[in-house]
């Protein structure tokens, strides 16, 4: 869960540096910088250079890439999330799930969204009324 507070200290991230000699010296921070999670966030998608300092001497460069995706499994597209800065397909590239091409017939327009499809009833169950189901198509993403 991300703090709603901007300078909660949950919200920034630290990259450090560790370094040792040897198996039996002590580890010492070589060099550090912090990232807040705000700024992955409003971007989604983050490639940046990170400069790691020591006492305001530059160390080491860090070069991250770094993606946010919305929901539980990272679909990348959340509903009750309003982005204004990027259609959603845009949003949904960077998703963990693969996304497919869906057959012609299947798709809404040039949008590569599925739509529904009409499920019939199975034949061994004697409905005494039948429900509709998939029969009307409504659009997820706003495009």
């Amino acid at each position: 869960m991300i703090p709603r507070k901007r300078d909660d200290m949950d919200c920034k991230l630290k990259f450090d540096l560790i370094g040792y000699e040897g198996p039996k010296t002590l580890h010492r921070i070589i060099g550090t910088t912090d990232l807040h999670i705000y700024d992955i966030i409003k971007d989604m998608y983050v490639i940046q250079e990170l400069v790691l300092k020591r006492r305001h001497y530059s160390t080491a460069t860090l070069d991250v890439e770094m993606c946010f995706s919305y929901g539980t499994f990272g679909y990348g597209h959340a509903n009750q999330l309003e982005n204004r800065q990027r259609p959603c397909h845009e949003l949904v590239s960077h998703s963990l799930f693969p996304r497919f091409k869906p057959e012609a017939e299947r798709a809404d327009g040039n949008r590569d969204i599925l739509i529904c499809q009409p499920v019939g009833h199975p034949s061994f169950i004697g409905f005494t009324e039948k429900a509709e189901i998939g029969t009307t198509v409504k659009s997820l993403c706003a495009f």
